[in-house]
């Protein structure tokens, strides 16, 4: 292999060499852009990928970032836009259970609303949440107080 090339291995997996400045070379690596060695990305593709379909450092150079000038044009932010209301805009249903920490932020938002806004029962040892008919009890967390220290539990679904 010369500078800069790269080889078919038969698992259809890479092999680069960069014996031209700088670059340690190595399985799975393409240069997409920078000189000297500079620019390296790993890659992984089956032997049917057309390298030169990959991105090129002038199309990677259109890509909006924080240290660029380059912007989204109007359309691509009219649409971002309209994807961002309608998420947002979405009709919410009641929640039937009190979210865990791997749920949605969606029902995380939601169960931040409904503790807010339906009724709340607490006692000396119970705090309670109802659903929106305010009958209905979706979670309740323990409460203790030794004198010194307060504490909450964890509401859990009922």
């Amino acid at each position: 292999m010369g500078a800069d090339s790269v080889a078919q291995t038969n698992d259809g997996v890479s092999a680069a060499a960069n014996t031209g400045g700088g670059g340690s070379g190595g399985a799975g690596f393409n240069k997409v852009g920078g000189a000297g060695g500079s620019g390296y990305i790993l890659i992984a593709w089956d032997t049917g990928t057309d390298v030169s379909a990959l991105a090129t450092s002038s199309e990677l150079a259109k890509v909006p970032k924080s240290d660029s000038t380059v912007t989204f044009n109007a359309t691509a932010l009219a649409s971002i836009k309209t994807q961002a209301v309608a998420a947002l805009d979405d009709a919410n249903t009641e929640l039937a259970t009190v979210p865990d920490t791997t749920g949605s932020i969606r029902k995380m938002i939601q169960f931040l609303f409904q503790l807010r806004r339906n009724k709340v029962e607490q006692t000396h040892t119970t705090q309670t949440m109802y659903k929106e008919d305010a009958a209905t009890a979706l979670g309740a967390a323990t409460l203790t107080d030794d004198g010194t220290t307060y504490t909450k539990g964890e509401m859990t679904t009922l």
